[in-house]
């Protein structure tokens, strides 16, 4: 292991489960697995490669403390270069989409999903086959909302992650590799 290199213990299993209590498969993955994180390469492509905020903030001569204007995030959009990533509209939590919900929560899969107490301003949305869920998330800073979506197709054996117009193709489950990697 190298100096500032971080060890993950992960657990990971898999269950099948078509009726409540009703196991059909279990699957053990990895069990107590040391994972050492990989170094990631942050070339996004973005126009500002090394932006910081605070350093922006300071540059603007807008206080740390206070509240962007709508002016003012347009403009931190502009310097980052993701405008065109952005939808031109936000979501919007109050939307029949969202709402109502309980907890953040609304579901349109007809299966019971445990489902925990969102702490962020956002709304999310269980889809009806029960392996989407698709979020309206408000970012104060920006004065918009964003949408995200994340899909696991079980039957194609994908999943598909989006922010907004940033969406990622279909990532293929069958090629990732699982299990424990030798960092020794």
């Amino acid at each position: 292991m190298t100096r500032n290199q971080y060890i993950f213990n992960v657990d990971f299993n898999i269950s099948i489960q078509f009726d409540p209590g009703l196991k059909i498969s279990k699957y053990e993955i990895l069990q107590n697995a040391s994972l050492a994180q990989p170094f990631c390469d942050w070339n996004t492509g973005f126009r500002t490669n090394e932006f910081s905020l605070n350093k922006w903030l300071q540059d603007s001569k807008i206080p740390t403390t206070d509240v962007l204007t709508k002016p003012m995030a347009s403009q931190l959009i502009e310097t980052l270069g993701i405008g065109n990533l952005i939808d031109s509209s936000s979501c919007e939590r109050s939307h029949s989409k969202y709402s109502p919900s309980v907890n953040g929560w609304k579901s349109e899969c007809p299966l019971s999903v445990l489902q925990t107490i969102l702490e962020i301003p956002a709304t999310c949305v269980i889809l009806s086959h029960c392996t989407a869920i698709d979020c309206c998330v408000d970012v104060d800073l920006l004065h918009r909302s964003l949408h995200v979506v994340f899909d696991l197709n079980v039957c194609n054996n994908t999943f598909t992650v989006g922010i907004d117009k940033l969406q990622l193709e279909p990532i293929n489950l069958t090629n990732i590799e699982y299990g424990l990697y030798d960092f020794l």
